[in-house]
């Protein structure tokens, strides 16, 4: 139910979404850190799976961690990139969460009208509107892949993080 109005007219009830983006802060810092040795284990149990031994797989090993070592800039790019969005969603809740009750959940219903029927949350007054608009704005300039291209479907997210180059 993230970024749907009955989240953000009530991320206060929903302190999961802060442990989440918590979580996928600590999983960038690893795998920046670990991106080799990770790189180098899964590669050797293939190597295994595949019979490889000797000077062969000596051979392969370091032309597979050149190859990997030179698509370096592009894996940070990507850590950079999750790092943004997982630094909005967290800016984007503590905001929530301060505003409180001065965001209200407002669906479209019927012939009524609602102050925001795309988000179906607006804040009660300007002050919160504005609060809202920016830190919503930073999170959706964030959801943007490396050909800057929005992502268009949230089911996708996870699959959005992990998808290191």
């Amino acid at each position: 139910m993230w970024l749907e109005g009955r989240y953000l007219a009530g991320a206060g009830a929903h302190p999961e979404v802060r442990h989440y983006w918590e979580g996928v802060l600590a999983f960038v810092e690893d795998a920046r850190r670990r991106e080799e040795a990770l790189y180098r284990e899964a590669w050797l149990e293939s190597a295994d799976g595949l019979g490889l031994l000797g000077p062969v797989r000596s051979l392969r090993l370091a032309t597979a961690l050149e190859s990997f070592g030179a698509r370096a800039s592009e894996r940070e790019e990507h850590y950079q990139r999750v790092q943004r969005l997982a630094t909005a969603a967290l800016t984007l809740h503590d905001v929530l969460v301060e505003l409180g009750d001065r965001v209200t959940y407002e669906p479209q219903r019927g012939t009524g009208v609602s102050a925001d029927p795309v988000l179906e949350a607006a804040g009660a007054d300007p002050a919160a509107q504005a609060l809202l608009e920016v830190a919503l704005d930073q999170v959706l300039s964030a959801l943007r892949g490396s050909d800057g291209s929005p992502l268009r479907d949230r089911a996708r997210l996870a699959a959005w993080i992990i998808e290191v180059p």
